[in-house]
This record gives C-alpha cells, sequence and structure tokens, in this order.
C-alpha cells in the first residue's frame, strides 16, 4: 500500500487528494503515519470531532505547527541542561591540577586495600590449668546461720520429724477419666461463671458491699457492681478506653458495659481479673466508676 493510502486508512479521509495533503504536511514535520494519526485525533478531540475539509485541513495545520514549534524547545531546552551538567563535570574535575589528582585516587585505593589493624589478644587458660580450684570467690547471706545438716540415712523412713501432708486441700480431683485441654466451650464458660460468683461473694463479705446491682441495669444514683474485665479490642494491650465489665449469667444474662476508668487517679487491671465497682451507669451502656477494688 502507498503512503497516501497509509494515510487515508489510518486517518480515515475520504479521499486520496486530502491524504496526499496530509501526507506532505506529515514529510514537512518528520512525521510517521502513527504519530500524525496521534496528532490529528489530539485535533479532532479538540474540535468536538472535526472531519476533514480545507477549512479544518488549514485549522489542523496551524494546530500542528504550533506543537511541533512547543516540542523542539523542549528538546532544546533539555540538550541545553545536558550540556550545562557536563560543563559543571569537567569544570569541578579541573579544579585539581593531575599530579594532585593522581596523588589523591592512590591515597583512596591505597586506604580502600589496607587490612583492618588486629588486635593483639592472649589466649583465654584453659579449664584445667586454672589455679583458684575450690577457692570460695564470694559469699550470699553471710549473716544467716548455718544449715543443719540433714541425715541422709533416714530418708523415706518414717520418724517424728517426718514432714506431714494432709491432702484434705485436694477435693477437685479428677475422680473418672476425662480428656485434657479437651474441655468442651460450655463447661469452660460454666467454670468461668462460677469463678466470678464464688470471688463476689467472697469480695462483697470482706469488703462489705450490700445491695449489688447487676451489671448493665441503668442507674443514675452511685451503685456498687461485681464483674469480670474483658478487653473490647479483642487484640492488643487493654487500655483505658477498651475496658469492659461482664457480669455473670446468672444476674446480667452475661452482659458486657464500657467501663469509664477516666475519674479515677490510680487503676490496675487486666482482662479476667473479677473486681467489684462503684460508680453511676445513668444509660446501661458506660458505667463511670468512682471506686474500683482489684479483689480480695
Amino acid at each position: 500500500m502507498s503512503s497516501v493510502g497509509l494515510f487515508r486508512s489510518a486517518l480515515s479521509l475520504k479521499d486520496d487528494a486530502m491524504a496526499t495533503r496530509f501526507c506532505n504536511l506529515a514529510e514537512h514535520h518528520g512525521l510517521n503515519v502513527s504519530s500524525m494519526s496521534d496528532e490529528w485525533e489530539a485535533f479532532q478531540m479538540a474540535n468536538n470531532d472535526a472531519q476533514a475539509d480545507d477549512t479544518t485541513f488549514q485549522a489542523f495545520r496551524s494546530f500542528l505547527s504550533k506543537a511541533m514549534s512547543k516540542s523542539s524547545k523542549n528538546k532544546s531546552s533539555l540538550i541545553n541542561d545536558t550540556k550545562d551538567l557536563k560543563r559543571k563535570a569537567l569544570d569541578t574535575k579541573q579544579l585539581m591540577s593531575p599530579p594532585a589528582a593522581n596523588k589523591a585516587m592512590k591515597q583512596e585505593a591505597g586506604s580502600s586495600n589496607a587490612p583492618a589493624s588486629r588486635v593483639s589478644t592472649s589466649p583465654a587458660p584453659a579449664y584445667e590449668d586454672r589455679k583458684n580450684v575450690g577457692q570460695v570467690m564470694a559469699h550470699f547471706n553471710s549473716h544467716l546461720p548455718d544449715r543443719e545438716k540433714v541425715d541422709t540415712s533416714l530418708v523415706g523412713v518414717a520418724g517424728p520429724n517426718a514432714p506431714k501432708v494432709s491432702t484434705d486441700a485436694f477435693d477437685t480431683n479428677v475422680e473418672q477419666k476425662y480428656r485434657y485441654m479437651f474441655t468442651p466451650l460450655p463447661e469452660r464458660a460454666a467454670a468461668l461463671d462460677k469463678r466470678l460468683e464464688d470471688m463476689g461473694k467472697q469480695m462483697e463479705d470482706a469488703f462489705d458491699m450490700k445491695d449489688l446491682c447487676a451489671v448493665g441495669v441503668p442507674r443514675t444514683d452511685t451503685i456498687k457492681v461485681v464483674g469480670r474485665i474483658c478487653n473490647e479490642a479483642h487484640t492488643g494491650k487493654l487500655n483505658k478506653t477498651t475496658v469492659q465489665l461482664e457480669g455473670s449469667r446468672s444476674s446480667a444474662g452475661g452482659r458486657r458495659v464500657e467501663l469509664d476508668v477516666s475519674e479515677l487517679k490510680t487503676f490496675s487491671v487486666f482482662p479476667g481479673q473479677v473486681v467489684g465497682v462503684e460508680g453511676r451507669n445513668p444509660g446501661g451502656r458506660k458505667m463511670v466508676a468512682g471506686k474500683v477494688c482489684e479483689g480480695v
């Protein structure tokens, strides 16, 4: 296909005469078919999809001349900047005379190839050659009396001085087969809830906490509740903005409320801790703590 045919097909021109004019214009500016097609498409987009005729061609020739002039200015500016950089680099090299430059290069090469200075250390003596065998180097708690020597011959033999061990406290031993670390979730929840209720009763007796309210009950006056500290974020460390208080299932249905500790001067809690709280809960969702009992 001839060049005229290529321009006619690429630019979607109607006749060969108009394609010839576009071809001559491209040769004048040194553009190929692809570049000319891009410029024509840009011109059409800027002029509401103008069609090729005599008036449009004159306008496109002016548009193309401005675009090529702008492109040539950018190229000349880039060339001048490159020449300036080369000239500055050459001036920097000429600041040092050739002998001084060679000497500096040799010094740099020598410093890079010079081996690092080694610190002379004497070899550590062998363990078998140590001189303080059996010597006491330090005493700890020298003010305490010496421990009486134990007659090892009586070990395992019952006597009047033999220690006595009671097993009465171990009333929760497993009496049947049990899968270790395979406790079902309902049993775990029941154990935690029982622990919460037991410690709540102990705190109620120890600190005279009467008229306990359930967690989450709206009250405008000061109330006292017992609950478990929880972390609202589920991941990360507990901070004063993520503290929640969880009630027991029997009294509060396991409900959780936000615990505001901003009015406390000092506090120290951790997830899972059973605490007693005295404060206000006007809305039922956020309890403002005035006092916190951190355990028995």
